[in-house]
């Protein structure tokens, strides 16, 4: 009984997500909070594994958070992946789960949510604009800056996920590596490369029997070389297919720039940024920008200093391009059922 109710309030919650999330660009709490304290109901009712269900959720939430922090997710993204997360019934989740059981749908909603928006941007932009994006992509001084990096982050990690007994999931490494990058370039972007350096040494030195292993280096050019394609092509391209431009006067609290606005000589000018990311924190480090560059996009008054500075003929442009709304509710939604049937059907998946 416990399990049917839980599936059906998932579906419920996932319906009204995808709805309001594809209308209205957000995901109300009236329909994910509700949906969490449910979760935790069912949990304690079908006598559940508590501390499992416990450590799950706050897992989720933490992982959740870090994909908020790392502008990847909205905030509402976030709260909706909890509520799947706790709605789930615990016992339908991989036996041979990797970090944690909800894990497996975040695997199985960025999957098929990577292959459909790399189709889209495939289709979405020329193919001036494809060999563009692959040549800002490997541009030789980004290249070293990202395998200086990669390296010590993939050393902490690796101590890390080994104190904690967690196997090393190739699929578990990029992701939580691509989050650690976001996060951190946000600390001191400035010496980022140099910290990774001096650290990545000084880890790799103590472990130098590991280093010389040819897995290690296998391993360690395989997510190289996926870092690369996520986090520069896919976002280059990303750049110029969910993109639009809006004249000033159409500019409204919310939006998510894809150009910086600064100021110079007391006029604001513009530039590209290919999406807030390391690309920024490696290429553009001394630049002061007017506007947090955050996932929440612009607020009322970022708004009114931009439309009170083009007024008084203080702007040097007028447009800005600004990020296509990309509903992700629908994904999570997806990801979440295709668990369910994979814990029938496929259990080993």
């Amino acid at each position: 009984m416990y399990f049917t109710i839980s599936i059906f309030l998932i579906s419920l919650l996932g319906i009204g997500s995808s709805f309001t999330d594809i209308k209205e660009g957000r995901i109300p709490n009236m329909l994910v909070l509700p949906a969490v304290i449910a979760g935790f109901i069912l949990a304690v009712l079908s006598q559940a594994n508590l501390f499992l269900f416990a450590s799950n959720a706050i897992i989720a939430f933490a992982f959740g958070f870090v994909l908020y922090l790392s502008r990847m997710w909205s905030a509402g993204d976030s709260k909706l992946f909890l509520a799947f997360a706790v709605l789930f019934p615990l016992a339908s989740f991989p036996s041979n789960f990797v970090f944690f059981p909800a894990f497996s749908l975040i695997l199985n909603s960025f999957i098929p949510a990577f292959v459909a928006l790399f189709a889209l941007a495939i289709l979405r932009t020329s193919t001036s604009q494809k060999f563009d994006a692959l040549k800002k992509a490997l541009n030789p001084k980004t290249l070293v800056s990202l395998a200086v990096i990669l390296f010590a982050f993939y050393w902490a990690l690796y101590y890390v996920l080994s104190f904690l007994s967690v196997p090393l999931d190739f699929f578990l490494i990029v992701i939580i590596l691509f989050l650690m990058v976001s996060l951190l370039e946000k600390a001191f972007p400035n010496k980022l490369v140099i910290v990774s350096a001096v650290g990545g040494g000084l880890l790799a030195a103590v472990n130098l029997t590991e280093v010389l292993k040819p897995d290690f280096w296998v391993l360690f050019v395989l997510i190289f070389a996926l870092m690369v394609f996520l986090r520069f092509f896919i976002l280059y391209l990303g750049f110029f297919a969910f993109g639009k431009r809006v004249e000033i006067a159409g500019i409204r609290p919310g939006m998510v720039l894809l150009e910086g606005v600064y100021e110079k000589n007391g006029a604001l000018e513009k530039k590209k940024l290919f999406f807030p990311s390391l690309i920024n924190a490696l290429q553009d480090i001394k630049t002061n920008y007017v506007f947090d560059l955050s996932s929440k996009g612009l607020t009322e008054e970022n708004v009114k200093v931009l439309l009170e500075k083009n007024k008084a003929g203080k702007a040097n442009f007028h447009s800005l391009l600004v990020q296509e709304t990309l509903p992700f509710a629908p994904l999570l939604f997806a990801g979440t059922i295709i668990t369910f049937f994979c814990s029938i059907f496929l259990p080993w998946c």
